[in-house]
C-alpha cells in the first residue's frame, strides 16, 4: 500500500511537501525565538512567495481550475504587497571586538509625534549561517517630536552603544538608557 503511494509522488509533490517543510519549520522556530535572517529581513515574504510557487508548480500538475488558482492567488498577493508597504527596516551592529553582532528591527508610526519600535536580535553562531535569536520579548519603543533629520536607529542612540558584559546600553537623547541583554 505505502509502496503504491510513493510510486505516485513526482517531482512536484515532492517540491510543495518540501515547500511546505520549510514553513512549518520557520514557524516552529519563531515560535522558540529562533529566525533565519534572509526569511526576518524580506519581511517574511520570501516564505509566502515560495509557497506561492509551490502551489502553481502543484496546481499546474494536477490540472487545477485557473478559477481556484486565481482565488487563491489574489489574497496571496494582497498580503504580500501588505507586507511589502508595512514592512520593517534592519540596521546591523557589531561589538568592538567583532565576536557578536546583533541586528536591529525598526519602524515608525507618526501621529503628530512619533513612536519608533525597536527588536534585537543576536547572531547565533551555529552549523546554520544567518540563524539569529530574538533577545527582547517585548518590543522597545520611543515617542519623540520634532526629530527631522534622524532616522529610528539615531534616535535609539546606536552611535552611543556601548557594550557591557552581555548587554547593549544604548543612550538615546530622547530616552533613558535602554539595556538589551543578549
Amino acid at each position: 500500500m505505502v509502496n503504491k503511494v510513493l510510486r505516485k509522488i513526482n517531482g512536484a509533490t515532492i517540491f510543495f511537501i518540501l515547500v511546505l517543510a520549510f514553513d512549518l519549520t520557520v514557524f516552529l522556530m519563531s515560535h522558540d525565538g529562533y529566525y533565519l535572517s534572509f526569511v526576518v529581513e524580506t519581511n517574511y515574504i520570501f516564505p509566502v512567495l515560495l509557497t506561492l510557487v509551490g502551489f502553481f508548480v502543484l496546481a499546474r500538475r494536477y490540472k487545477i481550475l485557473k478559477l481556484y488558482v486565481t482565488c487563491i492567488t489574489i489574497p496571496v498577493v494582497l498580503i504580500v504587497a501588505l507586507l511589502a508597504a508595512t514592512g520593517d527596516s534592519y540596521g546591523t551592529i557589531s561589538s568592538p571586538a567583532k565576536n557578536v553582532t546583533v541586528t536591529i528591527e525598526h519602524r515608525n508610526a507618526t501621529l503628530g509625534e512619533t513612536n519608533h519600535f525597536y527588536d534585537f536580535y543576536v547572531h547565533v553562531p551555529s552549523l546554520y549561517p544567518g540563524l539569529m535569536r530574538k533577545v527582547n520579548k517585548d518590543t522597545v519603543y520611543i515617542m519623540t517630536r520634532n526629530t527631522e533629520g534622524e532616522d529610528d536607529l539615531d534616535v535609539l542612540g546606536v552611535g552611543n552603544a556601548e557594550w557591557k558584559d552581555n548587554k547593549i546600553i544604548f543612550h538615546s537623547a530622547y530616552e533613558k538608557a535602554i539595556e538589551v541583554d543578549l
